[in-house]
C-alpha cells in the first residue's frame, strides 16, 4: 500500500512547495488538483505533464492520481489528462459523477452518467490510465451502492470508484464492510480525512455543519 496527499490541502502552497513538504513527511506520492485555481490547470495539463513528471522525480514521490472536475463526455479533456498521465506514470484521473437536480430527476441523471462514463470508457480502453468518480456527497454518487450502480456498466480495469468513507459522514452513511463488498473490483483509490458534524454557531445551536 502507497500513501499520497491531495494537494487542494495545501492551496496557500505551490507546486514546487507542495512537493517538497509532501516528500519530507515521508509519503509515496501526490494527488494533484487539476483546476483553474490550483495547482495546475486542466486545459494545459498534457504540455504541463513533463514538468510535473520531473518536479515528483525531484522529490522521490509519485503521481497517485489527479483530481479533475471535468464531465465524462468531455472527451478532448479526457484524451489531454489520459495522455498526461501517461507522462507522468499517473494510474488515474477523478472523472465528475454529477449534481441531483430534482428539474432534471436522478433517474434521468443516472441515464446519462452511465452513458457518460461508457463514453469515457471507450476512450481510456488500452491506455493504462483509468477514470474514476467519487464517492461524494452531493452527487448522484453519494454512497458506495449509487456510485456502484452507474459503474457496473464498464470494465472495472478502466473505469473506477474513489471510496471515500468521511464523504459518507455528511452524506450516505453505510456500513463500511459492505460498502467495500458492494463496490468490489470498482474500489480503485481511497482517501482518508477526518469529518464531524458541530454547530454552527453559539448563536445558532439548531443548526449543525459538517467541518
Amino acid at each position: 500500500m502507497k500513501y499520497s496527499v491531495l494537494s487542494s490541502v495545501l492551496p496557500e502552497l505551490t507546486a514546487e512547495e507542495v512537493a517538497g513538504t509532501i516528500a519530507r513527511a515521508g509519503y509515496d506520492g501526490v494527488e494533484w488538483r487539476v483546476n483553474g485555481e490550483y495547482h495546475f490547470p486542466e486545459a494545459t495539463i498534457d504540455k504541463d505533464a513533463p514538468r510535473i513528471k520531473a518536479l515528483c522525480d525531484a522529490h522521490g514521490i509519485e503521481v497517485a492520481d489527479l483530481t479533475t472536475y471535468i464531465e465524462s463526455d468531455d472527451d478532448d479533456a479526457i484524451r489531454r489528462l489520459a495522455a498526461a498521465s501517461r507522462v507522468m506514470g499517473c494510474p488515474r484521473f477523478r472523472l465528475f459523477s454529477a449534481h441531483y437536480d430534482p428539474n432534471i430527476g436522478f433517474r434521468a441523471l443516472q441515464k446519462q452518467t452511465i452513458e457518460k462514463l461508457k463514453r469515457a470508457e471507450r476512450i481510456l480502453e488500452g491506455t493504462g490510465v483509468k477514470g474514476v468518480i467519487e464517492v461524494h456527497f452531493g452527487t448522484i454518487a453519494s454512497n458506495p451502492l449509487l456510485a456502484y450502480e452507474l459503474v457496473r456498466h464498464c470494465d472495472p480495469k478502466v473505469i473506477g470508484v474513489i471510496w471515500d468513507p468521511a464523504n459518507m459522514v455528511i452524506e450516505g452513511s453505510m456500513d463500511l464492510n459492505m460498502s467495500v463488498d458492494i463496490l468490489g473490483d470498482y474500489v480503485d483509490h481511497v482517501h482518508v480525512k477526518n469529518t464531524s458534524w458541530e454547530r454552527a454557531s453559539e448563536v445558532d445551536p439548531e443548526t449543525w455543519t459538517p467541518a
